[in-house]
């Protein structure tokens, strides 16, 4: 199938080790073409811009999750995304002009940017350099090219600008104009043979999708983060498993045994960070006990002797002896823009550690730990059906479902059901989705105030926008509690995740509270990994998802 997309501010492609995204009336200095090199993520291109073209898009055709066709009256467009560079077509002879942008994803500084380039005689190289970043481009497929007088033309980011994501303006390197029907920009010499992709699958675009975050490391979003996250893909591991890819999830079990720091806590970007965070440690146990099956008994035992080891560590780091609670310091939880200072799904991911340990080990001294922490959690948490995100700050926050996920025993299935209603009341936004903070909270924020550069408070993320992955996670809490009472909740949820993808042929990262749209990353990795979860949950087959799009 090829998927007709409704949305026309922007188009989204990604391929392994290489992401896309076409602005068409919204324009950021992460759009463009962003690629690896040199074992990280640069940006190549900005835009391409034929000249030649006066008319607005008439329909957009995701064809895969690397190729779009944008259709006109009289007239259309290719995009063909590979790992190292992108093929644009367009049926008969236009006028072209690329706009290049060469840097670190990163990088807003704009001196000392050296570019160069020479006509060959079937190809043109560019290149670029500034600091360590040396780079050649090749373009070919035209057939004559026209220099610009003026090469460097300045341009405005009004994505950016809505975002509140500074500089919103940049100048781009634009040396030539090009005429041709077929051009090609890219890291490669030349391509051979023919591309073409077959109209695929909704089920094949979702798990192309995924397959993208997965290369040199696998990354948790795109385009704001490229970087490996040890906490976004251990709670993925689930979705990934589902779609086949049973050797990477042992792999990355075997592998975050190496990114422990000395105090217990898991690296929170693997590959070059130094922190840690409160919470992966946790969700590193719960995925390993949930796939210890891929594992022999013998490379079973030795993990789970590392585990014990860690859990001394890390109790010395995060134990606060006055509370009886597990602590996080400042950021250190998944809602990192805040202080919650005891949050409540940290209690139940060393709750689940507990229990599997005395489960595996029959070890007396877990089941005393468990009890203790139990009692203590019941005591400090619960208030008749309210479950508290944090003592110390008395929220209510969608963290419940989180913590049901992490381990249902806590309650039993009346007790959960009553606290589900209760947070309900708080959170639900009638689109399909929970708020990151209750709607009669003060702080409450009801639109998305992107990265509110200029304040350190007030920030919509974590008290307000609603997380995809969460409200998938939270359809699946509600099907396991009560299917039957909860299916107008879970129904809207899964429906709004649709709509993601008959907009943008992917899920975001987050939305407002209170209209449904795509903020944060435009495609994000638990987003997707959650949805393909909460399929399984609920026994949904694909040919029913295609069957909803159809009709949207």
């Amino acid at each position: 199938m090829a998927l007709s997309l409704n949305y026309k501010d922007f188009v989204f492609l990604s391929s392994n080790g290489s992401f896309f995204t076409l602005p068409l009336t919204s324009y950021s200095r992460f759009f463009g073409l962003f690629t690896l090199y040199n074992n990280k993520f640069i940006k190549i291109l900005d835009r391409i811009v034929n000249l030649d073209i006066k008319e607005e898009p008439r329909e957009i055709f995701l064809r895969g999750s690397n190729e779009v066709i944008i259709k006109y009256d009289s007239f259309y467009e290719r995009y063909y995304l590979f790992q190292h560079g992108i093929l644009y077509e367009v049926p008969f002879t236009s006028k072209i002009e690329l706009y290049f942008d060469v840097k670190d994803i990163y990088d807003t500084e704009e001196w000392n940017r050296i570019y160069g380039y020479e006509v060959l005689p079937d190809y043109i190289l560019l290149r670029f350099s500034k600091g360590d970043l040396n780079v050649k481009l090749y373009i070919y497929g035209f057939s004559n090219i026209e220099e610009n007088e003026n090469k460097w033309i300045k341009v405005r980011y009004n994505y950016d600008e809505r975002r509140k994501s500074p500089p919103f303006e940049r100048y781009l390197y634009s040396p030539f104009k090009l005429t041709g029907r077929s051009i090609y920009i890219g890291l490669r010499r030349r391509l051979e043979g023919e591309y073409i992709s077959p109209n695929c699958s909704i089920k094949e675009i979702v798990k192309d999708r995924i397959s993208s975050f997965i290369h040199n490391w696998i990354s948790a979003g795109y385009p704001w983060y490229p970087q490996e996250w040890s906490r976004d893909v251990l709670i993925s591991l689930r979705g990934l498993y589902i779609i086949g890819y049973k050797k990477i999830v042992k792999d990355k079990l075997i592998e975050y045994l190496s990114y422990i720091l000395p105090n217990g806590k898991i690296k929170n970007i693997v590959h070059n960070g130094i922190n840690g965070n409160s919470d992966s440690f946790g969700w590193y146990v719960k995925r390993l006990f949930e796939f210890k099956y891929l594992f022999t008994m013998e490379e079973f035992a030795k993990i789970v002797n590392k585990i014990e080891e860690n859990l001394v560590k890390f109790t010395e780091t995060h134990y606060d002896s006055k509370t009886k609670l597990f602590i996080a310091f400042p950021n250190e939880s998944w809602m990192d823009t805040l202080n919650r200072k005891h949050p409540i799904e940290l209690q139940f991911l060393i709750l689940n550690i507990y229990k599997n340990l005395y489960e595996y080990k029959r070890d007396e001294r877990y089941r005393e730990l468990y009890l203790d922490l139990l009692n203590t959690v019941k005591n400090t948490y619960l208030e008749d059906n309210s479950l508290l995100d944090s003592p110390d700050s008395r929220k209510i926050r969608p963290n419940v479902f989180l913590s049901y996920y992490i381990l249902p025993d806590v309650f039993n299935r009346e007790k959960w059901e009553k606290i589900f209603d209760y947070t309900l009341n708080h959170l639900w936004l009638e689109w399909g989705g929970l708020s990151s903070l209750s709607k009669f909270d003060k702080e409450f924020v009801e639109e998305n105030n992107g990265d509110n550069y200029f304040r350190d408070i007030g920030k919509s993320m974590h008290n307000g926008d609603s997380w995809i992955f969460l409200n998938h996670i939270a359809a699946i809490c509600m099907k396991r509690v009560n299917k039957e009472k909860y299916k107008k909740y879970i129904r809207k949820i899964l429906l709004s995740s649709i709509k993601y993808l008959k907009e943008i042929g992917t899920l975001p990262e987050l939305s407002s509270a209170k209209k449904r749209d795509i903020s944060g990353a435009i495609s994000q990795l638990w987003s997707l990994s959650t949805f393909v979860e909460l399929l399984k949950e609920l026994k949904i087959g694909w040919d029913k998802i295609e069957e909803i799009l159809y009709r949207l």
